[in-house]
Formats: C-alpha cells, structure tokens, sequence
C-alpha cells in the first residue's frame, strides 16, 4: 500500500509505503518541530512590547475572535483603552503592559470609565497578573481580571 504525505519543509509531496510508518511519524514530528522553531515566541515578543503595541495585540486577538473594537482617544480615555462590541454587549478593556502585578488604579478606572463609556462589563488585561488588592477590588465592583492568552475567550469571561 503506497501513501502520499506532505513535505511542509521542502514544500513537495512524497510517496511513502505504509509499512514505513516510522519514517511517516518522524516526518511528521520534524515538520512540527521546525515549524515551532521558525516562529518567534509569543513570549518573548510581549517582553518587548509597548503599552500601544500591547492594545493593538489585544484589539487584534479580540477581532480574530469576532469582536468589534474600537479605540478610545488616547488622552481622555477615563481609563479604557478599548470597547468591544459583539451582540448586546459593549466590553469596556484597560491593558496594561506592566512587568509586574496590575495594581488597584487600573480597576477603580476601568470601573469609572465603563459608566463613562455606557459599558456593559469592565475588564483590564494585565500582562504580569494583578495584586491580592486589585484583585479583592475587582470582586467587589464586579471588574474582569484577565490576561491576553485568555482574551479570545472574552465572551465566556462576560457571561
């Protein structure tokens, strides 16, 4: 039995007999490997990140994810960098691309500038986490506390 597989390295297809299933899943394995060694981490990519480049990481994982964003104005803001509009809902969002633990400001404005901005939830995604303070402070005023690896699933988070 003679089996076609793809080449993604060299871009061709090969026949290959079934029998050699070894070489099959060795191919496959090295293609994978290749294909996450070529592309840049993600991780190390947000390392480098501005506050701007950071907002327009989250505006773009939030459209791939069927949102509507638009921005705010960047001074004037009242605390909200982003607006996220899909059906009945209008997510108000702060990033912040801090190297340590978000801290309590960014969840007192986001909670004020989703009234501003006539929201219907807050969230602030925050790079590093956030403090046991922000934390307790987000419960209380009912403010989403997120990170960007889990933005996509915003619509659960709201819900």
């Amino acid at each position: 039995c003679v089996q076609e597989i793809d080449d993604h390295i060299r871009g061709k297809k090969r026949k290959i007999v079934s029998e050699d299933w070894y070489a099959v899943v060795l191919t496959l394995v090295e293609n994978k490997c290749r294909e996450l060694l070529d592309k840049p981490s993600s991780k190390n990519l947000k390392k480098d990140m501005t506050g701007v480049q950071f907002e327009e990481h989250c505006k773009k994982i939030l459209i791939e994810a069927g949102w509507e964003v638009e921005d705010t104005p960047t001074s004037g803001d009242q605390g909200v960098d982003l607006i996220a509009s899909i059906e009945n809902l209008r997510v108000c969002i702060q990033c912040k691309c801090f190297t340590k633990p978000v801290g309590n400001k960014a969840v007192q404005e986001v909670a004020a500038g989703m009234i501003h901005w006539n929201g219907t939830h807050a969230v602030v995604v925050g790079k590093s986490g956030f403090t046991k303070s922000a934390q307790n402070l987000a419960e209380s005023t009912k403010v989403i506390l997120t990170s960007d690896s889990e933005l996509e699933n915003l619509e659960n988070l709201v819900l």
